[in-house]
């Protein structure tokens, strides 16, 4: 008989991913997923879910955590279809976390074949159970449960959950985003609208359809959609990023409306003073409701002016007077070490042609189609505008970061940033909105298979506190 032994080697695994070197990925292994579900109950994390959970039933069979740690197990694995719960609680970590008292696993020594023996949570079971609780129940419920009261206890009793474990950062910064959900074209989805997408998942109108080419429009999509809005808690470094609140709504409700709503039930929820930043974009401009986050929360606003607005137009006058500029250079984050094992020679030596390959293709490129200069970013200057008040709608003094971007034609760009904290330097300010665009670049735009996911995830592999209790959200929703 073989000796299979294993020994934890991050760099070596890094190495072998950059390498190509792998045929299957799984997100999560049952080694893994049985600590994880540990930690949760030793923590009384999962009870304290189960407490408030709006559940639809008078009597319940099976008990509410059952539910709940079925459901972050499906998620930890990938898996939206109940179908797939028999298979995963089989393969996975689950089971070994429950304990004896709930399954374990027998193997049948005539066949050796594997099988889960499971008690079930009630007398009504007429067959030999092989799964906790039945994939039917977890669809059920989840189909049964109101969605509103859904998300009301997601926004609350989750928040104030995060809270607790100290998932949120000291600098209390948040970002308020909106996105597309895209679903199956299915008209039984209740409230869904059938939307036209470019190329790059961004919705066109009909004026901009007109407009298109043929080529363009050829590239167009319809999509069944809804659209979110999200309140998210990430740090300075952009490193991770917890899901806070969220909304689900028609395609064509304003997002503006709901971002506040969720802000007000996140404060009510964790207290003031765990948000202290609020970055938008310039979809939730609103002067009223952003002078009540300074003055009644104390939360400073980040936001782009539109180009119709007054008060860039003021701005603009202002700083053709002398004023200081300076070259913003924005804030990177620490790119990932490379792993100290050193490649095998033969990889090294192919590697290192591959990439003169690369080299001497790019030249010829470059030579033959030389970038568009008006296309090409040489720089960009920025300078504070303090005390600006022309804004009628906010009640608070603003601070206005006024940007030129600099193409190598010769023509410039401008924006304007403002801020409700007359403190910050102009640096700073870009620096948090930069936070925003890395965010919407890196998750711009989900599908209904990956509803409140790739947030969770990040925040659960890189923070102790983020739970992945997406999968609760998205499946009522």
């Amino acid at each position: 008989m073989d000796l299979v032994v294993f020994e934890n080697d991050k760099p070596y695994v890094i190495s072998q991913f950059r390498e190509g070197r792998f045929d299957y990925l799984e997100l999560a292994s049952d080694v893994v997923e049985t600590k994880f579900f540990q930690f949760l109950f030793n923590q009384k994390v999962v009870d304290k879910l189960a407490a408030h959970y709006p559940s639809p039933r008078r009597r319940e069979h099976v008990p509410l955590w059952m539910y709940v740690c079925s459901q972050l197990s499906l998620r930890l694995h990938g898996s939206h279809s109940f179908h797939s719960y028999p298979l995963i609680v089989r393969t996975g970590g689950l089971i070994d976390a429950l304990g004896p008292e709930v399954g374990q696993r027998q193997v049948d020594p005539k066949t050796g074949n594997l099988h889960l023996e499971c008690k079930g949570f009630n007398e009504r079971n007429l067959y030999p159970r092989e799964t906790p609780c039945d994939q039917d129940y977890l669809r059920k419920l989840a189909k049964q449960t109101n969605a509103k009261e859904l998300e009301d206890w997601y926004n609350h009793h989750v928040a104030q959950l995060y809270g607790e474990l100290g998932a949120y950062e000291e600098e209390g910064i948040f970002v308020g985003d909106g996105s597309y959900l895209f679903v199956p074209d299915n008209e039984h989805y209740e409230g869904s609208m059938r939307l036209l997408f470019d190329e790059h998942n961004h919705p066109v109108s009909k004026e901009e359809e007109q407009k298109m080419t043929p080529a363009q429009r050829k590239r167009c999509r319809w999509h069944r959609c809804y659209k979110a809005v999200f309140l998210l808690h990430c740090d300075r470094a952009g490193e991770r990023f917890v899901v806070a609140g969220v909304r689900v709504l028609r395609a064509n409700q304003a997002e503006g409306p709901a971002l506040w709503e969720l802000v007000d039930a996140f404060v009510a929820a964790v207290g003031r003073g765990v948000m202290k930043v609020l970055v938008v974009d310039r979809g939730f401009i609103d002067g009223p409701q952003m002078g009540r986050l300074k003055t009644e929360y104390g939360v400073d606003t980040v936001i782009p002016i539109r180009k119709n607005m007054d008060i860039l137009q003021d701005v603009r006058g202002v700083v053709t007077l002398d004023v200081p500029w300076e070259e913003y250079h924005p804030t990177r984050r620490q790119p990932i070490l490379k792993p100290p094992r050193t490649k095998h020679p033969t990889a090294a030596k192919r590697e290192k042609q591959r990439q003169k390959t690369l080299a001497k293709k790019r030249a010829e490129a470059e030579r033959r189609d030389p970038p568009d200069p008006s296309e090409v970013l040489e720089r960009t200057m920025i300078t504070k505008v303090p005390e600006l008040t022309s804004w009628s709608e906010c009640p608070v003094p603003l601070t206005g970061v006024y940007s030129k971007d600099c193409y190598a034609d010769g023509h410039e760009k401008d924006w304007l940033l403002v801020a409700t904290n007359p403190h910050w330097s102009a640096k700073q300010v870009c620096d948090y909105y930069g936070l925003r665009t890395d965010i919407e670049i890196s998750q711009p735009h989900y599908d209904s298979s990956d509803i409140l996911y790739q947030a969770h995830r990040r925040g659960y592999r890189q923070c102790r506190g983020s739970l992945e209790t997406d999968g609760l959200v998205s499946n009522a929703a």
